[in-house]
């Protein structure tokens, strides 16, 4: 019955952003979440290389990755919110434009994450990427 800050946590986003050694305390990471081996891949006959930013490899969307971005507030909702990130095509070398959206929501005493993520349809130009995002939170319970 009792509040308290119970995610672990830098005060300002400034101090994240400009951590090198960022434990990503709270963050949502992507493009995508955990390793790439040697920052590149093949996807459609075609090698891509990314930023890297963990000796030869690339983690959890690179140098600027989405934990470094300040997501846009699109709606505030009667039990949460949703944010939006755009991430263009090229963006720490990954292909084609990216779209995604974060809504936190509190539902019987608990939060609810639901993050979806959308490629331009490839009529408007848009382009297949691999995505697998990550909410990176420590709990201090």
């Amino acid at each position: 019955g009792r509040q308290g800050d119970v995610v672990l946590g830098f005060q300002d986003h400034e101090k994240e952003a400009q951590s090198s050694s960022s434990p990503y305390f709270g963050c949502i990471v992507g493009r995508v979440a955990n390793r790439i081996a040697d920052g590149k891949f093949t996807l459609d006959g075609k090698e891509y290389v990314l930023a890297r930013n963990n000796g030869p490899n690339h983690l959890h969307g690179g140098e600027d990755g989405f934990d470094k971005r300040v997501w846009s507030v699109s709606r505030l909702l009667p039990d949460g919110i949703l944010l939006e990130l755009h991430s263009p095509d090229g963006d720490q070398g990954y292909p084609g434009a990216l779209d995604v959206t974060a809504e936190y929501r509190l539902v019987n005493d608990a939060v609810e994450l639901r993050m979806r993520a959308r490629a331009p349809d490839p009529a408007a130009g848009g382009a297949p990427t691999p995505v697998n995002l990550a909410q990176h939170s420590y709990f201090n319970l």
